[in-house]
């Protein structure tokens, strides 16, 4: 049900750099403070973590990118077509 973002992952490690090679996999990259967080496909999965080992980055988690039950719901109860203001 939830998995319409099929083939992401999120990586996100303690640091204010992101490797070079990381935006050449085609990383969506954000910095907030001392921790980034990098949305990746995962057949790039593999080399975006060799990037982080070689820049010796401490890795703080890695999780399937999906969407929330709640987010499924509410596209689920929208109807479609359905347009602010408009009259019959």
């Amino acid at each position: 049900m939830t998995a319409n973002v099929r083939g992401k992952v999120e990586l996100v490690w303690h640091g204010q750099t992101v490797p070079a090679s990381m935006n050449q996999l085609g990383a969506e990259c954000h910095i907030s403070g001392d921790t980034v967080r990098a949305i990746i496909s995962e057949a790039n999965q593999d080399a975006a973590l060799d990037a982080i080992r070689q820049q010796q980055l401490r890795l703080i988690s890695f999780t399937p990118v999906r969407t929330s039950l709640e987010e499924y719901f509410v596209a689920q109860v929208k109807p479609n077509g359905a347009s602010a203001g408009g009259g019959a």
